[in-house]
């Protein structure tokens, strides 16, 4: 499954077989309070498990003025 993180600086890795989004999130190093988990597009909880054939993107959230 391809996996993307955007935000400051772009990350991209490839996951085979099953996994949830929590522990692929954990095993990237990524705080859970920095970052939205998207599943196909969709925002997914952590206990969401994903497959080879999803594409998941764990988007950096940031503010500003």
């Amino acid at each position: 499954m391809p996996v993307k993180v955007v935000g400051r600086e772009q990350v991209r890795k490839n996951i085979d077989g099953n996994v949830k989004v929590g522990a692929l999130r954990e095993s990237m190093k990524l705080r859970e309070d920095q970052y939205i988990s998207l599943v196909n597009g969709s925002p997914a909880t952590d206990e969401e498990t994903v497959s080879e054939s999803d594409e998941v993107v764990f988007l950096e959230v940031f503010s500003g003025g």
